[in-house]
């Protein structure tokens, strides 16, 4: 008998804001650098916004590199998580809660095991003035999340007055 198996990935947001976040780092950087080298009267403010756009650069590269790594693979005995810096197999009986948050970016979907947790989000659009500059989450997120919901045998226990779907075993 042949297993099925699953794979799925993310949609990948453009890279322009990590473009962006590392240009105002070197401008801010080289001004910094500047002002320290050439000027008598140092400017306190423009090291702080150094550091802010590393901090903020290094942020969202590492987010991108986690984007870039990410998978779901659904067995037929387990789910597989792995992001890059974590990798999680959950049988289908150690799942025992499913929650299920609304975004306007697409649901946040949390799978809750004994000891650990898979989180990721359905697919959803960016838009500025009505056109589409980015969609994130998986294509396919529903699809997994019934998958799972089918698999662990998990039954719809409860919606919050906020739309939150809550699925459990017992």
């Amino acid at each position: 008998m042949m297993n099925d198996l699953f794979e799925y990935r993310p949609e990948i947001l453009p890279r322009r804001g990590e473009l962006s976040a590392w240009i105002l780092t070197s401008l801010s950087g080289a001004a910094w650098l500047v002002m320290e080298v050439t000027s008598t009267q140092k400017y306190f403010g423009i090291l702080i916004l150094f550091v802010f756009f590393l901090l903020s650069a290094l942020i969202i590269s590492l987010g991108n590199w986690m984007d870039r790594h990410t998978q779901i693979v659904i067995h037929e005995n387990s789910i597989l998580f792995q992001d890059g810096l974590r990798l999680i197999d959950l049988s289908w009986d150690e799942i025992q809660h499913v929650e299920i948050y609304p975004s306007k970016w697409g649901n946040k979907v949390r799978v809750l095991g004994n000891e650990r947790r898979i989180n990721y989000r359905t697919l959803g659009e960016i838009s500025l003035k009505g056109e589409v500059k980015g969609r994130m989450g998986f294509i396919d997120g529903e699809e997994i999340t019934n998958k799972i919901l089918d698999k662990s045998q998990l039954k719809q226990v409860n919606i919050s007055e906020e739309g939150v779907y809550y699925y459990s075993r017992k």
